[in-house]
């Protein structure tokens, strides 16, 4: 018989697991709502990858050129 903090540990290990799967999915789609925003305002800092998440981490301030 399984003993009750036994359980706990587990069903927290399965919400763990579903956690990080939906974290991976939400990183995944704000990568592409960034790059559509970013590419919206002609790439400011250049195309990559670092200049996007610069410029989505620090977009209100910068201006539209």
């Amino acid at each position: 018989m399984e003993r009750p903090n036994e359980r706990m540990a587990q069903a927290f290990r399965q919400l763990s697991r579903q956690l990080d799967e939906l974290s991976q999915r939400l990183r995944v789609v704000s990568d592409r709502m960034g790059w559509i925003a970013y590419r919206h305002f002609n790439c400011p800092f250049g195309e990559s990858d670092m200049a996007c998440r610069i410029w989505v981490r620090f977009r209100q301030y910068t201006t539209r050129n």
